[in-house]
């Protein structure tokens, strides 16, 4: 951590910062929040080692900002072009609003709030296509410039080798690779039939928009290239969390297509909109295959949870598409029952108890209680032998194993969870029994990192297992937000 200092003190100009690691992206990026204590400012501070994918997020953002899309502000580049420090658009991201617009459907002005949101990332969206692609150097993208046949025919079978195949999927390999062909053929003419070349952000979705002063803002497109349009569209609206109906995503698509038309009158609205059940097809199994690998091969309960609700968008269309990719649709039917779509716990229609556990940092201040209650749990779990105070542990949070055996074979956190069990058991049997809708239980440490992250992860798996009551976990200072069950 030290050599960072040291890299981040130069590029802010400043010798006294503090830097706090935050949640991991996808790729090897890491991500810290520099406090410049001179200055009283936090900005983002990025270091990744592939010059490639930095520059790609750099030229991008210069020429996004430039056409009025909401980014954050590229502050200083290190002469390596190894780091990098942006504008600092706070921990808020629109998928956080979602949540608590679902733990709390009668809050009205939440609703509000989120419905102006949804209308705003449209209408945004529609300017990056339509507005912003001409502006953009597509042979500076990363990996490749353009979406293409071989880019297409890599995500379809992504998702045969690292989906279909780990879950003893039955399927004839023939069948299948002409089903992919025939989609692959799909996207191609969708992208041919687009007025003009378009930028693909590729990765657009709810928990890469930050909301910052009651407004949209953008990050983690250093993926995008030249592609399909509806792609984008696909991938905001059928986020298998974000739970939106059918009716809001009819209405959000019609809230695109007419600022889309707005900018750009020759796009062929009908058209395109008979192609959504295809790219949402499409976009489904990219999915399933990241899922899948992240899931079924690196473990992470996370991606494992979510693919019932990327199975269910391909059932709800698969009457539509059967005739034409028969051996995709009849491969999903058959997972079906395996991941029991039809069990897919609906945010918007849970009536029982949900138990909302927490890790935060005292530094940060207490979770925010959107419940309205006012009630439940706080733990402080300063008292307890911190791992945080070993080189080892510091880049390490309560999630990962080496930090979890530290605190077990120390043992202080043993009994106090043991006791946390006794009161939270009680509480939650008493809730159960009287219809009560919602209780938190919170962990607080020093950095919300070590300690308060393991009491967490451990009640709310406990929790989970009870059967009876739906369990939300949230490491809010490691910008973890999810649903166990």
């Amino acid at each position: 951590m030290d050599d960072k200092v040291s890299l981040f003190s130069g590029l802010i100009g400043s010798g006294t910062i503090e830097l706090s690691p935050l949640a991991e992206s996808g790729s090897n990026r890491k991500y810290y929040r520099l406090k410049d204590l001179s200055a009283g400012r936090e900005v983002i501070a990025v270091y990744n080692e592939d010059v490639r994918e930095n520059e790609a997020f750099i030229n991008l953002d210069k020429a996004l900002a430039s056409c009025g899309v909401r980014v954050p502000h590229v502050i200083a580049v290190s002469a390596d072009r190894m780091a990098y420090l942006q504008e600092d658009l706070g921990n808020t991201s629109l998928y956080d609003v979602i949540s608590r617009c679902k733990a709390n459907p009668a809050e009205v002005e939440s609703a509000r709030l989120l419905s102006s949101l949804l209308d705003d990332c449209m209408r945004q969206l529609a300017r990056i296509h339509w507005v912003a692609s001409p502006s953009i150097d597509f042979s500076r993208c990363y990996p490749v410039g353009s979406m293409t046949a071989r880019d297409i025919l890599w995500d379809l079978n992504y998702c045969k080798y690292c989906f279909f195949r780990p879950v003893y999927a039955e399927f004839d390999e023939s069948r299948l690779q002409d089903d992919f062909d025939k989609l692959c053929q799909r996207m191609l003419e969708a992208i041919g039939m687009q007025p003009s070349r378009v930028f693909m952000y590729r990765d657009f979705q709810s928990r890469n928009v930050m909301v910052k002063d009651g407004a949209a803002w953008f990050i983690d497109f250093q993926g995008g290239r030249a592609g399909l349009f509806l792609y984008d569209v696909v991938s905001f609206l059928w986020q298998g969390r974000a739970g939106f109906s059918a009716d809001e995503r009819l209405r959000l698509v019609d809230v695109y297509f007419d600022e889309a038309a707005r900018i750009m009158p020759e796009i062929d609205r009908s058209r395109f909109v008979d192609l959504l059940p295809e790219v949402v097809l499409f976009r489904s199994l990219q999915v399933l295959g990241t899922y899948g690998f992240r899931g079924l091969y690196e473990r992470k309960k996370t991606f494992q949870s979510s693919i019932p609700a990327v199975l269910r968008n391909i059932m709800d269309i698969s009457d539509s598409i059967s005739d034409r990719y028969p051996e995709i649709v009849s491969v999903v039917r058959r997972l079906e029952h395996k991941y029991d779509v039809s069990a897919v716990v609906d945010t918007d229609t849970f009536d029982g108890l949900t138990v909302t556990v927490s890790s935060f940092s005292y530094k940060k201040g207490y979770p925010e209680d959107t419940s309205g209650n006012g009630g439940g749990f706080v733990f402080d779990c300063r008292a307890i032998h911190n791992p945080g105070r070993y080189d080892e542990y510091k880049q390490l949070t309560g999630m990962d194993a080496p930090v979890r055996q530290f605190l077990e074979k120390d043992g202080e956190i043993l009994p106090f969870i043991e006791h946390v069990k006794a009161l939270v058991g009680q509480s939650v049997d008493r809730y159960v029994k009287r219809s009560f809708k919602s209780l938190c239980v919170s962990f607080g440490c020093t950095g919300g990192q070590h300690r308060s992250v393991y009491s967490a992860e451990v009640i709310a798996d406990w929790l989970s297992k009870r059967g009876d009551v739906r369990v939300h976990l949230i490491h809010r200072e490691q910008g973890v937000d999810r649903y166990l069950n």
